[in-house]
């Protein structure tokens, strides 16, 4: 090849890369001051990373999402005033060695410093970044947070060319024990760790159900993604209801070879999956997270996420972007539900036995509406929502 068409080709590599891929450049901050409440109100020190805005930076946990498409150039710049040294171990990721975030093979950011990674986003997936400074401590304190590559362009597909989806939920669960946030320096060994907390995103228990970010809410024949992260120290099995359709269709930022439908989902520590969920018809039930030690199979604790799909009837269009169906819970209950995900919609309601029998007619506007139905007997009910044509059912079961 003469130097000509060398200098053409080589040009036109550059340009068509330029065009597929765009620079993202993120800032982010490491603390190690941090105080969150958690699910059970419990008071919760934690260190962690946030987006570096100058005196207004705050940290989270988990970290904040860093989201890139396909091709993009990322640079992320890790400014560290904290006393201790930290990384950004971008897991699973490929990248070279010097910008791995292993500090022993790539570099440590001492307080004071600025550290700098930059790497192509090469394949749409779910990943995580985190420090790599004692990874058990330094994770297990909260330095952790999702990643995400979608397709080129921003297609709302898991890969390029794959499958669409018409909303998607990313949830990051993972276990911790408070003693550890409470004097991290009384651990002792790291094989003291009896976890006592168990969180998906920020939340968890009885919260989830009113948190729009972590339950799952959507229409029959819809396509829902949902992420899957473990960043905690033990495996999660996912139980899944049987009338979900659900398929796990990546693992770990690539394709699975085998799509199959599934009931049973286990998780390892730092494992990633995307999922696949759909209904054929309206559907409320739970999704089940069992934490357990990887020793043994111990089960720690769990979570129970709900899951509502909904049908529609009488309307030819509906707003999705506003649709927040309401939720009925704990389902099955003693006597004591809660209703929420009204989102300052008036609703009319009738609750009537399973057999149709009336029981009960109300307006339904606040959030939360707690409800007393201890006088009942115990059976199948059925709660009938009413708005602007729209008609939507849930059933209920009272123990």
């Amino acid at each position: 090849m003469s130097i000509g068409k060398f200098v053409c080709v080589f040009g036109l590599l550059i340009y068509s890369w330029a065009a597929f891929g765009q620079t993202k450049v993120f800032n982010l901050i490491t603390r190690m001051d941090g105080v969150m409440l958690t699910y059970n109100d419990d008071s919760l020190n934690f260190w962690g990373f946030g987006f570096d805005q100058g005196s207004a930076s705050k940290i989270t946990m988990p970290a904040p999402l860093i989201e890139v498409n396909e091709g993009d150039t990322v640079i992320i710049n890790l400014y560290n005033p904290a006393v201790e040294a930290h990384t950004v171990h971008l897991h699973g990721l490929d990248v070279n060695q010097a910008n791995d975030g292993v500090p022993t093979t790539s570099f440590f950011v001492l307080q004071g410093d600025t550290g700098t990674y930059s790497f192509v986003a090469s394949y749409a997936g779910n990943y995580i970044y985190h420090c790599h400074v004692t990874t058990v401590l330094h994770m297990q304190m909260g330095m952790f947070g999702p990643l995400i590559v979608r397709p080129a362009g921003g297609a709302n597909t898991l890969w390029t060319g794959g499958p669409s989806f018409d909303k998607e939920y990313s949830w990051m669960a993972y276990d911790m024990d408070k003693s550890w946030h409470d004097d991290y320096t009384a651990i002792g060994s790291f094989v003291n760790y009896f976890p006592d907390h168990f969180m998906i995103n920020n939340t968890g228990s009885d919260n989830i159900y009113t948190d729009s970010q972590v339950r799952i809410n959507g229409l029959v024949e819809e396509n829902i993604l949902l992420r899957i992260f473990n960043t905690g120290y033990g495996k999660q099995s996912y139980v899944f209801p049987e009338q979900l359709n659900v398929i796990a269709l990546t693992s770990d930022g690539r394709q699975l070879p085998l799509a199959d439908t599934l009931d049973t989902l286990e998780v390892y520590p730092g494992e990633r999956y995307g999922v696949s969920l759909s209904g054929s018809s309206a559907l409320e039930d739970t999704i089940e997270i069992y934490y357990q030690s990887l020793y043994e199979e111990q089960l720690w604790g769990m979570n129970k996420i709900p899951v509502s799909l909904i049908e529609v009837i009488g309307l030819s269009h509906v707003d999705q972007s506003g649709l927040m169906a309401p939720v009925v819970y704990p389902n099955p209950s003693e006597g004591s539900v809660s209703i929420s995900g009204c989102l300052g919609n008036t609703w009319d309601v009738i609750l009537s036995t399973s057999t149709g029998k009336l029981i009960m007619k109300f307006k339904l506007s606040s959030e939360i509406t707690n409800l007393d139905l201890a006088s009942l007997p115990a059976g199948f009910y059925l709660f009938t929502f009413y708005r602007d044509g729209e008609r939507i059912y849930r059933e209920f079961i009272l123990d």
